[in-house]
C-alpha cells in the first residue's frame, strides 16, 4: 500500500526530472498529510545527496577550471547549480499559489525565532535552495507593501505575532499596543501569498530620540497622538527572506509614507540592539566606558571589511549614519540616523569602507578608532579637518551643514592631511 510519504517523494522526485502539472498537485496532496515525524524526515531526505547536483557534471566543470577559465564560465555554472533535482523541482512547485504557500510554510521552519528545524546540519542544502529562490520569488518587483492595522486578516495578525525577531509579541494586548494611532506596522506582501508578511517593521511615533526600550514596548505606555511627535523610531525588522535586500526598500518607502502622512515628521531613527556584544562584561562603572566600550564593537570589522556587527552592517549598508549611544535600562542601543537628505551619500561612503557617524560621535570618540581595525589612521587631526572642512566648504555647499557634515566625515575617513585647502 501507498503511504503519502511515498506518494510525495515519488511526486517530487518525478518533478525534479520534468515538467508534469499533475505532479505537483500530487505532491501538494501528500505532503498536507504528513505527521510532525514523517515530515522531519521527508524534508532531511529532500537535502540529501539524491536531489543535489550531478557529481559526474560539477567534475566536468571542476576539471575545465582546473585548465582553463573560459568567458562563459559564470553562466554555465550559475546554469548547472540552478538545473539540480531539488531545484527543478522547488521551481514547479512554485507556480501555482498554493505550491509557493507550501514552500513559504517549509521555509518558515528554518527561520528565527520559532524555526524548529534551522540549527539541523543534515538541512542545509535545502535551507539554502529555498532561501536562494525565495531572494527571487519575493524580489523588490514582485512584492507589495501595505500598513498592516488592528483590523487585519486574524491571519496576518497570527504570523506577525509568529514571526517577530526582535521583540516578542507575547500577547493580544502587546499587539494591539504595537497597532494604536502611534505606531506603525508596514509588511511586504506577495501577491499569490496575501496573507504571509514577508518582510516587516515596526515604527514609533514619539517626541525626540528614544533611549529607551522598555518604555517603548510598555503596553500601558500612553498613546501619542500622531500630529504630537516629531520622531519616528524604527524599532524592529523581522524577514523571512534574508538576502535580497526589502529591509532597505521597506525602510525607504515606510519613511516616505510617514513624511508624505505626517509632515510634522522631522527626524527618522532606530533603536537598535547590538550583535554580538557581551553587555554585562564590557558595560564598566562608567558611562564613558559602556560608550567607549559600544564605539569600539561598532568599528570592529570582519575579513571583508564590513562591521562585525550585522545589525550595524545593515544599517549602514542602508544608508544610516551612527548617532547616538545609549544605556536602556543596562542594555546596550545604539540609535540609527536616516536622513533622507542623505542616505545615497552615506550608502555611498559605506560601499568605499567607511563608517558615518554623527557630529557628536565624532568629537567625542574620534580617537578611539586608533585601537580599533578600521581604515581611520589620522584620528588625531580628525577634529582641525572637520573644523576646517565646516569653515571653508559647509556654508558655500549647504547652509544647514548637513552635506557638509557628511562629506567631513568622508574626508576625515579618507585620513587627509590638507586641512587648509580642502579640495571640492
Amino acid at each position: 500500500m501507498t503511504t503519502f510519504y511515498d506518494q510525495a517523494l515519488e511526486a517530487f522526485t518525478g518533478l525534479g526530472r520534468r515538467h508534469r502539472p499533475g505532479l505537483v498537485r500530487s505532491f501538494l496532496d501528500a505532503y498536507g498529510y504528513l505527521s510532525q515525524d514523517e515530515e522531519r524526515e521527508f524534508l532531511h531526505r529532500l537535502a540529501g545527496d539524491g536531489f543535489s547536483l550531478n557529481r559526474s557534471s560539477f567534475n566536468v566543470v571542476a576539471q575545465a577550471i582546473l585548465h582553463e577559465l573560459p568567458p562563459t564560465l559564470p553562466d554555465a555554472l550559475a546554469f548547472m547549480f540552478d538545473r539540480s533535482p531539488r531545484r527543478r523541482a522547488l521551481r514547479e512547485i512554485s507556480k501555482v499559489p498554493e505550491g509557493l504557500q507550501a514552500l513559504f510554510n517549509i521555509h518558515a521552519k528554518f527561520q528565527p525565532p520559532r524555526g524548529d528545524l534551522r540549527e539541523h546540519a543534515g538541512f542545509q542544502p535545502l535551507i539554502r535552495d529555498l532561501g536562494d529562490l525565495f531572494k527571487d520569488w519575493c524580489a523588490h518587483r514582485n512584492v507589495e507593501l501595505r500598513r498592516v492595522e488592528a483590523n487585519a486578516d486574524k491571519r496576518i495578525l497570527d504570523r506577525l505575532t509568529r514571526y517577530e525577531q526582535v521583540h516578542e509579541i507575547t500577547d493580544e494586548h502587546t499587539l494591539e499596543r504595537r497597532l494604536a494611532a502611534d505606531r506603525f506596522v508596514f509588511s511586504y506582501f506577495h501577491p499569490s501569498m496575501p496573507i504571509e508578511p514577508v518582510v516587516f517593521t515596526e515604527v514609533a511615533l514619539v517626541k525626540g530620540i528614544a533611549n529607551n526600550i522598555g518604555r517603548l514596548l510598555r503596553k500601558d505606555e500612553e498613546i501619542l497622538k500622531p500630529e504630537e511627535a516629531d520622531t519616528a523610531i524604527f524599532y524592529s525588522i523581522s524577514s523571512m527572506v534574508l538576502g535580497n535586500k526589502l529591509g532597505r526598500y521597506l525602510i525607504e518607502q515606510t519613511m516616505e509614507f510617514i513624511a508624505r502622512n505626517h509632515p510634522n515628521i522631522r527626524t527618522f531613527a532606530t533603536l537598535s540592539p547590538l550583535q554580538g556584544f557581551n553587555g554585562q562584561a564590557e558595560l564598566g562603572d562608567s558611562p564613558e566606558t559602556f560608550e567607549a566600550s559600544v564605539i569600539q564593537h561598532l568599528f570592529t570589522r570582519d575579513n571583508r571589511g564590513r562591521p562585525k556587527d550585522r545589525v550595524a552592517q545593515f544599517h549602514l549598508s542602508n544608508g544610516a549614519s551612527i548617532g547616538r549611544i545609549v544605556n536602556s535600562d543596562g542594555v546596550p542601543m545604539v540609535n540609527y540616523i536616516y536622513d533622507p537628505h542623505f542616505i545615497e551619500s552615506n550608502r555611498e561612503a559605506y560601499a568605499r569602507g567607511y563608517i558615518v557617524c554623527d557630529d557628536d560621535l565624532v568629537w567625542s570618540y574620534g580617537h578611539l578608532a586608533q585601537d580599533v581595525d578600521t581604515p581611520v589612521d589620522m584620528w588625531e587631526k580628525s577634529i582641525d579637518l572637520h573644523k576646517a572642512f565646516l569653515r571653508q566648504v559647509g556654508p558655500m555647499y549647504d547652509p544647514t551643514g548637513t552635506l557638509a557634515r557628511v562629506r567631513a566625515l568622508d574626508w576625515i575617513l579618507n585620513g587627509l592631511d590638507d586641512v587648509n585647502n580642502p579640495a571640492p
